[in-house]
């Protein structure tokens, strides 16, 4: 719930761009449209280490960010950048009128943006129509009555701004389905991530097999947390943390210890 943009939390799952592929049946191209085990292989192979930071400023996921807004991080008292990880995922598909920070989005689909096509009762404006007015949005329950047939032809998200994306089954051999990009570009402008970021948190033990490797770079990787640099740092919240790019930015004698396990852990001597 907490990837899950404001104004979506009361709308049921399948009515997500993150679970759209969900909607069609295995060997549609976009079947393959989901973040969902894009990196299963990655806990498989048993070799990977998650090197992350609880004070770490860019993929955190503060519980307080609840949209993209640029007006509710400064009224919030936060940095813009600050949790920037989740809130460009809260962008995904949203109009700059809902935050300004859209107008620097190129191909705006999908996401946490609403289809017209799906919408609620007339509100008018005065004591005709010619006065102006407006449709409400579609409400949860009614939502939620719209069938799988009819989200696979009109999405409730901002529809894809690739037509040949709705409609009948679409299986390969395709010029446009079968080019990498096509899959590549929705998955970073359309469809929002539903999980945090590694690099902020460990990641969670599956129970069993092959675990991805987990090491806090506040607690392991640096010589002394009481000598920490204070340029760029200067912020209540980031005082003394391990920062996103502080493993480059911050002198090796005092981040030797990240890597001297990455020498040793790799076998990299």
């Amino acid at each position: 719930m907490e990837m899950t943009e404001e104004d979506w939390r009361p709308y049921g799952r399948k009515l997500y761009a993150a679970d759209w592929a969900k909607l069609f049946v295995p060997g549609d191209f976009r079947r393959t449209i989901t973040w969902e085990l894009c990196f299963a292989r990655v806990r498989m192979l048993g070799i990977a280490t998650n090197f992350y930071s609880p004070g770490e400023d860019v993929t955190n996921c503060p519980r307080s960010t609840t949209s993209a807004s640029v007006l509710a991080s400064l009224w919030s008292g936060r940095a813009v950048d600050y949790g920037v990880w989740k809130t460009q995922e809260l962008l995904k598909g949203v109009g700059w009128s809902r935050s300004i920070a859209a107008i620097a989005m190129e191909r705006t689909q999908g996401g946490w943006g609403f289809n017209p096509a799906w919408r609620g009762r007339y509100v008018p404006g005065g004591p005709t129509k010619n006065a102006g007015g407006h449709f409400e949005r579609m409400d949860p329950p009614t939502a939620d009555r719209i069938t799988t047939a009819q989200l696979a032809q009109d999405p409730f998200f901002r529809p894809p701004n690739e037509g040949v994306l709705r409609g009948p089954r679409l299986l390969a051999p395709s010029p446009i389905l079968d080019c990498a990009n096509m899959r590549y570009d929705l998955l970073a402008r359309a469809i929002p991530a539903m999980t945090f970021a590694a690099g902020a948190a460990p990641v969670p033990s599956t129970g069993n097999g092959l675990q991805v490797a987990n090491f806090d770079l506040e607690a392991l990787g640096r010589t002394d947390p009481g000598q920490w640099p204070t340029e760029g740092h200067e912020a209540t919240r980031l005082a003394g943390r391990w920062l996103h790019s502080d493993y480059k930015n911050v002198a090796l004698p005092y981040v030797a210890p990240l890597f001297t396990h990455m020498i040793n852990f790799a076998a990299l001597r």
